[in-house]
């Protein structure tokens, strides 16, 4: 099986080959993103046909399906991105790695710390690289930020708050349905958007040492 590196030595000679599983809100953008990044598709898997197909208007060539599984049985496919809701992660990635395949997966890892083991375990089996889609981490603007605090600019921080309020606006459950199913969601909007915030902090201040949280009441328990 070969190793990423081999395939970073392939790159002069063809663009790495990427299907991407799940055409929805993220995966839409990830398509936009290897448009610029030197990556080629390959394939574009959606259990909705005609979303799989809009992708076939970015990038002439692209080979669709509903089942990941074709994606997987192509040979000339060195990895696979994976844009499905959180409780698909854990099951589509294991495949993925057992094929062969090098993975990126958007955030969170999984719906559950046994999803999160079951993926970096078949990954080690495998031998491939398993990356989690967190952009924080490669944002210019961030890493200003923590050049600042580590040169004392600003002082030692006392309190950081953090808010999201695009996850109020109409259009993130209207583009994203499955939001709606507890189990899709796993964990909602904190394993979403708020996984954001958390790697900011840990990424500023360093790792959390304690969490204490509090959640609201749902109409049923008042």
């Amino acid at each position: 099986m070969e190793p990423i590196t081999g395939i970073l030595r392939r790159k002069m000679e063809r663009p790495i080959q990427v299907a991407i599983i799940g055409c929805g809100w993220a995966g839409m953008r990830h398509v936009q993103a290897y448009r610029g990044c030197g990556a080629e598709l390959r394939w574009a898997v959606d259990l909705d046909r005609e979303r799989a197909k809009a992708v076939q208007g970015v990038q002439r060539g692209i080979r669709t399906a509903a089942d990941f599984r074709q994606a997987l049985d192509d040979p000339d496919v060195d990895a696979v991105d994976i844009c499905l809701p959180h409780d698909l992660h854990a099951s589509v990635a294991v495949e993925a790695a057992e094929a062969g395949k090098h993975i990126l997966c958007e955030k969170p890892i999984a719906a559950s710390l046994e999803g999160a083991d079951q993926m970096i375990e078949a990954a080690d089996r495998s031998d491939v690289v398993l990356m989690i889609a967190e952009n924080v981490r490669f944002d210019p603007l961030y890493h200003r930020i923590w050049e600042l605090l580590q040169d004392g600019v600003i002082g030692q921080p006392a309190l950081i708050q953090m808010t999201r309020e695009c996850y109020l606006s109409r259009s993130f459950l209207q583009e994203r349905r499955w939001f709606l199913d507890a189990r899709a969601a796993a964990g909602g909007i904190m394993m979403s958007g708020g996984i954001h915030d958390f790697e900011t902090m840990r990424m500023l201040i360093g790792e959390v040492e304690s969490v204490q949280a509090l959640r609201a009441p749902s109409a049923s328990q008042r």
